[in-house]
Order: C-alpha cells, then sequence, then structure tokens
C-alpha cells in the first residue's frame, strides 16, 4: 500500500531468498577508514537501492530492531517534492550487511586521508542495505517519476546496536527546524509554489498598505522570523500558513467549491505574484471587516493563533458559496453574521477565556 511493487524484495528477503547470480549493484565508491570504520560513499539509482534495502522496524517482533514503521502521508509529501524537481543534498545513512561485497579499487590510495576510490559491487542479497536513517527519502521514490541519484554513506558491517545508537543520535541531536522560519523561506526560496504563494500573501498582510498608508489588521502584527523579534507579535507565520493549508483556500478545489476555486491560479506557476496578491487581497478585506465589528477582547483571540485558524474554515465556505474573488460588499453580510455570533455568544473576557481553552487543538478547531 506504500511502497508499491518494491514490496516484495522485503518479502523475498525475509523469508532469505537470493536473487539471481548475474544480479548486482555496481558503485563507484569513495572508500574511507577512520577508528574502526570502514565507510563508503557514493551516489545510487534509488530504483536499484529499493531491491537490496531493508529496515529494521520495531514492529517485526525483534526487540534489538529500532526503526519506525512508514508513514503513508509522509511518503506522499515527499513523492510530490520530488515529482516537483525537489533533490536531497544529504547523505542515507546504511549499514552494509548480508551477501556479497567486493571492493576494487582505481587509482592509489590516499595514504594522508586513509581513502581511495574504487568500484563496490553488492550482490546475492536482498537485504544487503540496512537503512540506518533515510527510509522515508528512499521509499518516496518508489512510485515516484523522479530518478535522481541519491546521496549514500554507507558502513560497512555495523552491528545492531551500533545501528541502532546512531539512529538515536542522529534524532535525538537533530534540531527541529521553527515553523514560523520553514515557512518564512518557502516564500523566498520556492515563490512559484503554492506554499510559497501562502507564504507571501502572509507576508504581504504583515506591511499591507491602502492609498500609499500603513494599515490593515495585521500591519507588523504576524511574527516573520526575517523581520525580527516576536515581541507584540498578534499571531505566528505558521499558525497563519498552516492554518491557509487546513482550510485549503489557495487549492485547486476547496472542501466546498463545486467547480474551481476563484482564488486559486491555474497559471500560478508562470505567475505567482497574482495569486499571491488574490489571496492577500481577499484576506485583508475579511480580516478588516472583522476587526471593525468586534469589540477588544474578541480580537485577542480572533487574531491570535487559536482564532484565525477558525476564521479561515470559516472563510473558505463563503468563498466557495460566492464563487468569485468577494469584494468588500461581498463579504460583509457574512462578517456580520461572525460578529454577531461572537458579541451574542462570547462577549467578555471570561467567555473568551474559556473559548480559547476549548480550541487548543486543530480538531476542536475545524
Amino acid at each position: 500500500d506504500k511502497i508499491g511493487k518494491y514490496a516484495i524484495f522485503n518479502f523475498l528477503a525475509d523469508f532469505e531468498v537470493s536473487p539471481d547470480s548475474h544480479q548486482e549493484l555496481n558503485l563507484t565508491a569513495i572508500r574511507a577508514r577512520f577508528d574502526r570504520y570502514v565507510v563508503y560513499s557514493f551516489f545510487v539509482d534509488p530504483k536499484q537501492l529499493l531491491k537490496v534495502a531493508y529496515v529494521a522496524r520495531r514492529r517485526s517482533h525483534n526487540e534489538a530492531f529500532y526503526q519506525r514503521m512508514l508513514e503513508k502521508p509522509r511518503i506522499k509529501r515527499i513523492r510530490t517534492f520530488l515529482d516537483s524537481g525537489g533533490v536531497f543534498p544529504t547523505n542515507i545513512i546504511i549499514s552494509l550487511k548480508g551477501g556479497d561485497r567486493l571492493f576494487q579499487p582505481i587509482n592509489s590510495p590516499n595514504t594522508q586521508l586513509n581513502t581511495d576510490i574504487g568500484i563496490l559491487t553488492i550482490k546475492n542479497s536482498y537485504q544487503a542495505c540496512w537503512i540506518v536513517d533515510g527510509q522515508h527519502r528512499l521509499y518516496s521514490y518508489a512510485e515516484s517519476s523522479a530518478n535522481t541519484p541519491l546521496a549514500c554513506l554507507a558502513f560497512h558491517e555495523l552491528s545492531i546496536e551500533d545501528e541502532r545508537r546512531f539512529f538515536l543520535e542522529i534524532n535525538k541531536e537533530q534540531k527541529p527546524i521553527q515553523a514560523d522560519l520553514i515557512w518564512d523561506l518557502e516564500g523566498l526560496s520556492n515563490p512559484a509554489t503554492l506554499r510559497g504563494i501562502i507564504s507571501n500573501a502572509i507576508r504581504t498582510l504583515d506591511s499591507k498598505k491602502e492609498d500609499g498608508k500603513e494599515s490593515g489588521p495585521f500591519f507588523n502584527k504576524i511574527f516573520i522570523p526575517v523581520r525580527g523579534s516576536r515581541s507584540g507579535k498578534l499571531v505566528n507565520m505558521a499558525a497563519f500558513c498552516n492554518g491557509i493549508m487546513n482550510a485549503g483556500i489557495a487549492k485547486q478545489t476547496t472542501t466546498n467549491c463545486f467547480g474551481l476555486n476563484p482564488i486559486y491560479d491555474e497559471e500560478y506557476k508562470e505567475r505567482p505574484h497574482r495569486m499571491t496578491k488574490r489571496l492577500a487581497d481577499v484576506l485583508f478585506r475579511y480580516f478588516s471587516l472583522i476587526e471593525d465589528k468586534i469589540v477588544e477582547v474578541q480580537k485577542d483571540f480572533v487574531f491570535g493563533n487559536a482564532g484565525i485558524p477558525i476564521m479561515l474554515y470559516l472563510l473558505e465556505p463563503i468563498v466557495a458559496h460566492l464563487d468569485r474573488i468577494p469584494a468588500f460588499g461581498d463579504l460583509q453580510p457574512y462578517t456580520n453574521m461572525i460578529a454577531d455570533y461572537l458579541a451574542e455568544n462570547y462577549p467578555d473576557t471570561k467567555s473568551v477565556r474559556l473559548l480559547r481553552q476549548d480550541t487548543n487543538s486543530e480538531g476542536a478547531r475545524k
């Protein structure tokens, strides 16, 4: 279900079936020796590596194993990235074990660095390459049209204990990248993608001007890492961007659309600035009208990290029903109803505090 036809090779490996004798993987590799390890660095066709790759997953009832099960949504996201021309600049970490291996040097060794270059041949096993780190990256190629070479760092005959220790050290010491920073960089690095358009639309809201004047409910109120401190900001960039993604406002068709989402531009890859402006304008109009109609205690919630995703879930069916890019006048009846609802149900600090407590998860907001 997750990796298609390449699952057969894991199946054969579990039953200790060997490949035909003529099947082998030949790789130009740099061999290095340090401490007690022999390590090979090489590039490989991912479709070929998939045939000899194996993963020590915890749910295989072997207590010594350490890897997670494959996550289908994650594979799908990476596959989309690969199919759009994405490339991974980092190595997959491999433990070479099982089968037969031969390294034939093709140059004189560098004694100072303890390295040499040669041809590494791997054969006679469907589990010759145990993936220590990078299984989702590798298995995303299984049903991808991409076939870019994959960078690998392969250790010779690691014990399962060493593999487990490496896996733990790699994943324990990695510091997750701040979500706001990722969204901030998306707009700069990938402006012609939907994520880049969303990022730049939020950046536009943070500096939005009407008639040459600084204005709008979010002017200098969104935490965008490149623009400095979080102090005094109403909302994090990531909360706003993720809210747009979850509500589907920038998708080709949204949950309630009968046809094409009016904000979506079919030619966004050629002219991303047009869709960025569309999205920023709709958000500006919608939230400006809401700001004009609600009291201060409600604004603290509505324009915060929990309130904005809720308002975006409400915006999606409005846009879908209107079936056009809404002007101020189009949005006014709906924002009046939203304001009336808030006034009736959350008129004071106590009721807003309870609302905040009740919406501290994405499921509750939806």
